[in-house]
């Protein structure tokens, strides 16, 4: 598993592919300490040990309900799958803890990412401002 500079450097390097940058929206390293801290992680590696890509998300337990805080991969890496693989990972995961649904929010103008989340079965729940609210149900 990654260390807090491994997250904080990769948010660093994918800071620009966020729409808006990440970096707009909050501090870069109080979010890698909270995503270290508090979230679960799946991580796709390099062979040169590399942090390249990452899903952290919240498990809330008794609530029954995930939220996926962040899905990241590095630029030179993107198109190969590996965001898909990682959020396939993730429901992975919360299906085998009896999780019920897993939500997210994504910039309503970021088409690929919609589209990758619909593909999963995302369904679309609403706007928050510029963000839209999707949410997978994990109790087919």
């Amino acid at each position: 598993m990654s260390s807090e500079e491994q997250v904080f450097g990769h948010l660093q390097a994918c800071d620009q592919d966020f729409m808006p940058p990440l970096s707009d929206r909050l501090d870069l390293r109080s979010y890698s300490k909270k995503i270290l801290n508090l979230a679960h992680r799946c991580e796709a590696w390099s062979a040169r040990r590399e942090l390249i890509g990452l899903v952290a998300f919240y498990n809330n337990g008794a609530a029954g309900t995930a939220f996926i805080t962040n899905v990241s991969v590095l630029s030179k890496y993107s198109g190969m799958g590996i965001g898909k693989r990682l959020v396939m990972k993730t429901i992975d995961y919360l299906m085998s803890q009896d999780a019920a649904e897993l939500e997210l929010e994504v910039n309503g103008k970021n088409q690929i990412a919609i589209n990758l989340y619909r593909s999963l079965g995302f369904a679309e729940k609403g706007m928050n401002g510029t963000e839209l609210k999707m949410v997978l149900n994990l109790k087919k």
